[in-house]
């Protein structure tokens, strides 16, 4: 809270605990603490406890049905003179426009606190900064600095940095690692990659099932289901990978609503397809996301224009000198 500001414009995260001054970290008689929660493991049991820190993290906050969404920290300001009072001005400032950083001001993002706050000496005073994010808002981060400066010395100013992260309900992102693969492992060939693509995906909230759907890219024509994930032990906001995500196969719908998924699992033909995350909700409201792959397992041609195949001796008659 008490580090020196950069020069350039830098994202919160980007910044982390700045230019640390440490003789003036050292020598202030102010402290600021924002009063926190964390996991910890006790007994290997998963517990929250109270963590004391200097940002402020809001975490990932997903849209509401209706309504703003509002949440709050409790901030103690701590005065450790023991003669002089201090009154401090409050001054909210929201980063500018950056890649992932959304404008506050122009989607009435805001973070509540108070104009100024009085500490009388050796002793400690709340505030509480209350951030509101209307349901209109762009999704993407939001971030910023509340400047906390002593009215009775300009020299005397300390910062809290702040975010939050605004996301839609649902599945945040999945990513197959190949664009195209595959699947005829006939004909093997010592670089040939496994018949399969990896991927990974993330979450934006909590969900109790995921259906792994093939589309195909051209028809836009749902062919089968690849698997069902039990997603509801899944946190948000982690990366989890799938290593073998796509096999080129899938149980085909068969049209028949008494068996509406086959037994047998298919290998798709060479083409365009689309792999498709549905997740449900214990609400049961369903969310998409996907990535395409191409399934292409025409071997390629190599024809010489000059050249005949089979054996040929290499001499000095076969090079020319090229610029270059």
């Amino acid at each position: 809270n008490t580090a020196v500001d950069l020069k350039e414009e830098r994202s919160v995260f980007e910044v982390g605990s700045g230019r640390i001054d440490a003789y003036r970290a050292v020598h202030a008689d102010t402290s600021i603490e924002v009063i926190d929660k964390t996991s910890n493991v006790v007994d290997d049991e998963e517990v929250e406890i109270e963590e004391k820190t200097g940002s402020i993290a809001f975490g990932y906050k997903n849209q509401l049905e209706t309504g703003p969404i509002k949440d709050s920290r409790k901030v103690l300001i701590k005065n450790s003179s023991k003669t002089d009072g201090k009154e401090f001005k409050l001054e909210v400032e929201f980063s500018p426009t950056s890649v992932g950083v959304q404008d506050a001001a122009k989607n009435g993002v805001k973070l509540n606190v108070p104009e100024s706050i009085k500490v009388a000496p050796g002793t400690s005073e709340e505030i509480s900064p209350e951030i509101i994010i209307p349901g209109n808002a762009e999704f993407g981060r939001y971030e910023g600095y509340i400047h906390i400066a002593n009215k009775n010395n300009e020299k005397e100013v300390y910062q809290v940095p702040f975010a939050v992260k605004f996301t839609e309900k649902g599945i945040a992102s999945v990513d197959l690692l190949r664009d195209a693969m595959a699947t005829d492992a006939s004909k093997f060939h010592p670089f040939m990659e496994r018949p399969s693509s990896p991927l990974t995906f993330k979450l934006n909230s909590p969900l109790e099932t995921i259906d792994a759907v093939v589309k195909d890219r051209k028809t836009g024509k749902a062919l089968g289901v690849v698997g069902t994930l039990n997603a509801s032990s899944l946190t948000p906001n982690v990366e989890y990978m799938m290593f073998s995500g796509m096999g080129g196969y899938v149980l085909p719908f068969t049209g028949d609503p008494a068996h509406p998924i086959a037994d047998k699992p298919v290998m798709l033909p060479d083409g365009d397809y689309e792999l498709n995350f549905v997740g449900y909700d214990k609400e049961g409201k369903s969310y998409t996301k996907g990535d395409s792959i191409i399934i292409d397992n025409v071997i390629p041609e190599m024809k010489f224009k000059d050249v005949q195949p089979g054996i040929h001796e290499v001499n000095d008659s076969i090079f020319k000198e090229e610029d270059g």
